[in-house]
């Protein structure tokens, strides 16, 4: 593989561990610089679940698994821009909004949002009895 896979080449990987978290963001974020916006969302939500809560009272779009628009990745609200992430966790994926100047952050804030992510849906399982790679304890 080149330095920089392409989506192709990561989607082709994904095919052999399709239940990879870190591998299926990957190709999403491959497809995404490629432009394909659909095809980025479509391999996210292949295997995950859009763990994404309504966000009531926001200027912003909702990102909620039923209404979430898998092609508005920018936004403009109250004066700023916004751009649309993602990070997978678990087999989960949590969409949010970035304000457009942080958005170049991109990978220390999704490292962040991803362990708080991790870090909640370990207790989730917990509090029902289940470890962290779906098993009942």
């Amino acid at each position: 593989m080149a330095d920089t896979p392409t989506s192709a080449e990561l989607l082709a990987d994904l095919k052999k561990t399709p239940g990879d978290d870190a591998l299926r963001e990957k190709a999403a974020r491959a497809l995404l610089a490629e432009g394909d916006a659909e095809g980025s969302f479509k391999t996210l939500l292949e295997r995950l679940v859009n763990v994404t809560a309504h966000a009531k009272g926001s200027p912003l779009p909702s990102l909620h698994r039923k209404v979430i628009k898998p092609a508005q990745l920018r936004v403009e609200a109250d004066g700023d821009s916004f751009v649309r992430d993602f990070v997978c966790a678990q087999g989960r994926v949590l969409f949010f909004w970035v304000p457009e100047a942080v958005a170049s952050k991109g990978d220390e804030l999704r490292d962040a949002v991803r362990e708080r992510l991790d870090s909640k849906l370990a207790a989730y399982d917990r509090k029902r009895g289940r470890s962290a790679d779906g098993d009942d304890e």
